[in-house]
Order: structure tokens, then C-alpha cells, then sequence
């Protein structure tokens, strides 16, 4: 019977086909592809044309485009307040 490696099935979860980065991000296989091709999201080839793309990797550049919401200013603030009153 073949000894497997330590860790080797978790580490096969975190990495992703063009279908499932495209599903996680929600865009399509083709908008993945450029992406990948303008170097925006790292992949790697297993063998001649498996292509993967490490989940940390995509969680990464995703992060970059997060919104943050920005702090209320004092005018909204006293109007938030009164409006409370």
C-alpha cells in the first residue's frame, strides 16, 4: 500500500481550479484567466497544463480590494445624534 504524505490531502484543498477561483470570487472562467495572464493573481502548473491557484493567494489579492468604511465625521455624527433624540 502506497505511504501517503503528511498533510498532502489538506494541502490539496487549498488549491483551486480556474472554475472553483471563478465560483469563490464569483466572476467567470474567462475573467480568471486574464487575471492570471496579467500576473494579478499568482497560479502555478502541475505538470505540462494543470493549472492551480493557491487559496491564500486569491484570499490575498481579494483582501486588497476590501471597502472600509470610513469613520463618520462629526457633522454626520451630531446629526445621527439628534436624530436619535
Amino acid at each position: 500500500m502506497p505511504e501517503e504524505h503528511p498533510g498532502a490531502a489538506d494541502a490539496a484543498l487549498l488549491l483551486l481550479d480556474t472554475q472553483q477561483v471563478a465560483e469563490l470570487l464569483g466572476v467567470h472562467t474567462e475573467s480568471v484567466n486574464r487575471m492570471r495572464r496579467r500576473g494579478e493573481i499568482p497560479a502555478y502548473y502541475l505538470g505540462h497544463r494543470m493549472l492551480r491557484f493557491h487559496r491564500d493567494d486569491v484570499m490575498k489579492w481579494l483582501e486588497k480590494f476590501r471597502y472600509q468604511t470610513p469613520p463618520p465625521s462629526r457633522k454626520r455624527q451630531a446629526k445621527e445624534t439628534a436624530a436619535d433624540c
